[in-house]
């Protein structure tokens, strides 16, 4: 179970990516139920970046 504060981390994740409209990834950031997925999303997200 998530605690209060990394629930609302992933709720800040999930904006930031709508707000950088990175396509497919707000979805996926979605539908990510834990912090470990999150994580592993962004950072596939920054390697493709650079």
């Amino acid at each position: 179970m998530l605690s209060n504060n990394e629930k609302q981390n992933l709720g800040v994740l999930k904006e930031l990516a709508e707000l950088l409209d990175i396509p497919g990834v707000v979805e996926r950031l979605r539908s990510a139920s834990s912090r470990e997925e999150v994580i592993k999303i962004i950072e596939e997200c920054s390697q493709s970046k650079s």
